[in-house]
């Protein structure tokens, strides 16, 4: 309740003032509320703002300045749903304006419930491994998120740094909400879905399925790594030949390229297919444009073609352009969101759901309004072969001699993929992904984890989600709950005799 004017309690009102229980934890799901400004009024004819375009109410909402709105997450999505209708008290006042009785009271109509899929203590385990592994990187920022790959139920989604959405109600907190809109690390920023990086070898999920589809390769399909492919004039080294003084690899078909990531075959995969194919594929499990989370902020991505970089860059395209594209870099970029969608495909053999938050709005009795039932988008696009014979690489990757050494031991099977993408850093330093599924033979869970400039996936990204998996298998959470941070990823691995 808050006073304003005279002590004599003229112009009282009474405000809502919203409260996140979990802070940064979940403000970049739930986003915050902050004034209406006289520019959404005027912009909006007066007193009437724009409803979100996902879910638009069929009534009109009415807005004062003073009153609060929506910004980011749910709260800017479901506005509609969640703002009640406010209450009133019609009051006699004598001459001096001091209340003397009231003459009708008018009572608030709450807003309705929005119930999530996200599972708070997996938010919380997922929260806190993405910030251990970004501290222990030296980096500055991250992205983790989780999904069923089965539903498209978004399980947990976290963005490193955070912000606090209650500083934005407490007059107190003023300067914590002015520092979040300076910092040049950029809190307020969803990566999940707002962060485009190259994917790195993430992509080459993608590559592989194109030279699949494109009928230019098969399972027998072998190339052989020398440690260096040229094409005229050009010469394209493998990252292994690289880092670990000059080694050479031998025959690699597709299983054990995606096992040991290994460029030389999917540059040649780049050089056969070319980037039309390679586009085609990648826009058919979610890269490219914006893959439809209920929450605002998602961006489209970069898919380059012949013509975007003539554009843009002034430049035709060229052979060597293939290559890099390949093993997802040159000029392609992606969300997190992105790379999970990718790798769920994957999980659900070739089907896809939208990823999405919401999954009930109930009335505040508790009737149900509303159940949001996906059916998949994608579905039997690419043949039960090829997606069988990729994730057969992808089940190599978490095995002895694969990329992803943290899961060597692990007691569930897994899948996944590394990343180590280059972006141009003077200081050499490379974004580190990696993105998952498990259990292998019947998926219930996927995962992807980026931290920016932040080394080798398999080094920095893959113990992120392996922290998250540790947690979420292992039948015996309530002792976990209670550790800190820092001691998760100990005590679970001994829970589960690793």
């Amino acid at each position: 309740m808050e006073a304003k004017g005279d002590p004599e309690y003229n112009n009282l009102e009474t405000d809502a003032i919203r409260y996140y229980p979990m802070g940064e934890v979940t403000s970049q799901i739930l986003g915050y509320v902050g004034q209406v400004t006289q520019e959404e009024l005027d912009q909006s004819q007066g007193d009437v703002v724009k409803k979100s375009a996902l879910l638009p109410d069929k009534s009109p909402m009415t807005y004062k300045l003073g009153d609060r709105i929506g910004r980011a997450g749910i709260e800017e999505s479901y506005e509609s749903y969640l703002r009640g209708v406010d209450g009133a008290d019609i009051i006699e006042i004598d001459a001096q304006g001091k209340p003397l009785r009231v003459l009708r009271h008018i009572d608030p109509i709450p807003g309705k419930n929005i119930y999530l899929s996200i599972d708070a203590d997996l938010q919380k385990v997922a929260f806190n491994a993405l910030k251990k592994g970004v501290e222990g990187a030296s980096s500055c920022c991250g992205a983790v998120v989780v999904e069923n790959p089965q539903t498209g139920e978004i399980l947990a989604l976290a963005s490193y740094p955070s912000y606090d959405g209650n500083a934005f109600t407490d007059p107190k907190r003023n300067s914590e909400v002015t520092n979040y809109f300076n910092d040049p690390n950029a809190p307020m920023l969803n990566r999940v879905i707002g962060g485009t990086y190259p994917p790195g070898s993430t992509f080459k999920i993608v590559s592989a399925l194109a030279g699949l589809y494109s009928g230019k390769i098969n399972a027998q399909t072998q190339y052989e790594d020398t440690g260096i492919m040229s094409l005229g004039p050009y010469t394209f080294a493998n990252w292994y030949f690289t880092e670990y003084g000059k080694k050479e690899e031998g025959m690699m078909d597709v299983v054990r390229a995606l096992k040991r990531s290994n460029d030389i075959f999917f540059y040649n995969v780049g050089d056969l297919v070319g980037e039309t194919v390679l586009d085609e594929v990648a826009e058919k499990v979610g890269y490219g444009k914006k893959v439809g989370i209920d929450i605002p902020g998602e961006v489209d991505g970069l898919l380059p073609t012949r013509a975007w970089k003539e554009k843009n860059v002034g430049e035709p395209w060229y052979p060597g352009d293939n290559l890099h594209m390949a093993i997802g870099q040159g000029f392609l970029l992606a969300t997190p969101l992105q790379v999970l969608t990718s790798t769920s495909f994957m999980a659900e053999k070739g089907s896809l759901t939208t990823p999405h938050l919401v999954t009930k709005i109930t009335s505040p009795a508790g009737a149900v309004m509303k159940e949001f039932h996906f059916d998949p988008i994608v579905k039997d696009v690419f043949k039960k072969d090829y997606i069988d014979l990729v994730n057969k690489g992808l089940a190599e990757v978490p095995q002895d001699g694969g990329t992803a050494w943290p899961f060597f031991n692990f007691s569930i099977p897994t899948a996944g993929k590394t990343g180590t993408a280059e972006f141009g850093d003077p200081k050499n330093r490379t974004h580190a992904w990696y993105t998952s599924y498990a259990p292998v033979d019947n998926p219930q869970i996927s995962a992807t984890a980026l931290v920016e400039a932040g080394g080798e996936g398999s080094n920095v990204s893959a113990p992120i989600i392996k922290d998250i998996y540790t947690w979420y298998f292992n039948p015996d959470k309530t002792h976990i709950k209670s550790l800190d941070s820092y001691a998760i990823a100990t005590e679970s691995a001994k829970a589960l005799g690793e």
